[in-house]
């Protein structure tokens, strides 16, 4: 973001600082920035605090506003669709009110036909039913019989039908004692052929297959009884049961209608909801500015809404809440427009331009970069003085015991994300970017039995990023190129 000409540089580079810091006071440079000390003070307390919250949440304020402004975008995106929602809602209920307008349909037929479907589907029945229920009742009345009398009858035999499946299961409890009383006794009578001798044995045997036969007798009886009674009932049932007949066209396309109107309402609930979230999203970005424009008045209701928010994003990069769609180009150009217009003459005094920004962040990932080698450098040199030395202090000794592994070579090892153990590793090291700092952890590459082992147990290789303290997941498979190609056996 850059600034206009004249505007106030509350930045201090540190090369300048320190020439001119010998004959110039602090109140003179303050006075050379054109700022008072309480608001060089309310300054440093602003970028402080914005530098604490970058360290804490990985995220620098030109990633917050960019989140707010695809936050205030969505917004505006989702708002249009609620609108267009609520239109075509007030369109389909002036259609259905014409419409039960014309068919002289009332809330109270409404209801009384509801509750008249509720009925039929209690019993059963559906709408192809009331045709013919009219016929036959209007049959039966022109014959003279009560119609609440054959009401009462059509109950009695839902009863008698109960009775029927119950006794239904009865008789195929009965059979199937039966089945089992006849394999009992074709058991025994397989016994008895193989029992040679005991006459008084094989009179017990006698005596016991008899009352076994007048069991089965007993059972057979019972069985035919049930059978008889179950017959007259289903006669019974048959003479009472069975009318048939057509269905309404209004009622199905006023259900249709209803139904349509539901599934707004539904749409508009999930919008609504949406909405909340991007008001939710819009608040926070609103205390976030007011943080880092006026920290000193600050209420604790805005710190409340941002904490939540920054939750909100955490789990959005968990995965635990989803992400919301982007909005289209024109709302985003409009949105941006609004959002500058509105911002821009509070925080325009607070940037640096865009350019130096960026060329700063370019050195400062190069110097990271030659951090990460001069350290490997550093390494591999100490490695061979500590040889030389072992070399030139002991030389008679010719097999030496391995120096335990300090804690800083311990946290340089990979772990199995499911077990936690370290794996054991060989002096060759590899540069592992974290995805929330960008900083590069320099870690030994683990042996090639344990690289295949992870591999084939489909389990992840975790390490804690050295400079933010964030776990990082690795698949085994992203090693590969340093087995294949760089000579490691």
């Amino acid at each position: 973001m850059s600034e206009e000409d004249g505007g106030r540089q509350p930045a201090i580079d540190d090369g300048e600082a320190m020439e001119s810091g010998g004959s110039e006071s602090p109140q003179e440079v303050l006075r050379e920035l054109g700022l008072s000390p309480k608001e060089f003070r309310r300054y440093a307390k602003a970028v402080r605090r914005l530098r604490e919250m970058e360290r804490k949440y990985g995220k620098n304020y030109q990633t917050l506003l960019r989140d707010y402004e695809k936050k205030f975008k969505e917004w505006v995106k989702m708002e249009y669709a609620i609108n267009e929602l609520r239109e075509k809602r007030s369109k389909i209920e002036e259609d259905l009110k014409i419409y039960l307008d014309q068919h002289k349909l009332t809330l109270e037929n409404v209801n009384r036909t509801v509750r008249i479907l509720s009925a039929l589907e209690k019993y059963g029945a559906n709408l192809d039913d009331l045709e013919g229920l009219a016929r036959a009742v209007s049959h039966l009345k022109d014959l003279g019989m009560n119609v609440g009398e054959i009401l009462s009858m059509l109950g009695t035999a839902e009863g008698l039908k109960r009775e029927i499946r119950i006794l239904e299961e009865q008789r195929k409890s009965y059979e199937s004692k039966l089945a089992e009383l006849a394999a009992t006794l074709e058991e025994k009578e397989m016994r008895l052929r193989d029992i040679v001798g005991a006459e008084n044995t094989l009179s017990d045997l006698g005596e016991l297959r008899r009352k076994l036969e007048g069991e089965i007798d007993e059972y057979q009886r019972k069985i035919e009884e049930q059978t008889k009674l179950l017959e007259e009932l289903a006669r019974e049932y048959e003479t009472l049961a069975g009318l048939k007949g057509s269905a309404h066209e209004i009622y199905r396309e006023l259900q249709e209608r209803k139904a349509m109107i539901q599934k707004l309402d539904e749409e508009i609930a999930r919008k609504g909801e949406t909405l909340k979230v991007l008001e939710e999203e819009v608040e926070a970005a609103r205390s976030l500015l007011t943080l880092m424009q006026d920290p000193e008045n600050i209420r604790s209701d805005d710190l409340e809404v941002l904490s939540q928010q920054l939750l909100n994003i955490v789990k959005v990069r968990s995965g635990e809440l989803p992400m919301l769609k982007p909005l289209e180009d024109s709302l985003l150009q409009n949105a941006r427009k609004k959002v500058v217009e509105l911002v821009w003459p509070a925080i325009r005094n607070e940037f640096v331009p865009k350019w130096v920004f960026d060329k700063l962040e370019k050195e400062m990932k190069e110097m990271i970069v030659k951090k990460t080698q001069l350290e490997q450098e550093v390494e591999k040199l100490g490695r061979e003085v500590e040889e030389l030395r072992k070399r030139t202090e002991a030389p008679q000794q010719p097999v030496q015991q391995q120096p335990a592994k300090t804690e800083e070579e311990k946290a340089r090892e990979f772990r199995l994300r499911s077990t936690g153990r370290a794996l054991a590793s060989i002096d060759k090291k590899v540069n592992v970017k974290c995805s929330l700092c960008s900083a590069y952890n320099m870690m030994y590459l683990p042996k090639y039995e344990e690289y295949e082992a992870a591999k084939n147990e489909k389990d992840k290789l975790t390490l804690n990023c050295i400079s933010c303290g964030k776990a990082i997941f690795l698949e085994p498979s992203a090693l590969d190129r340093f087995y294949r190609g760089g000579g490691v056996e």
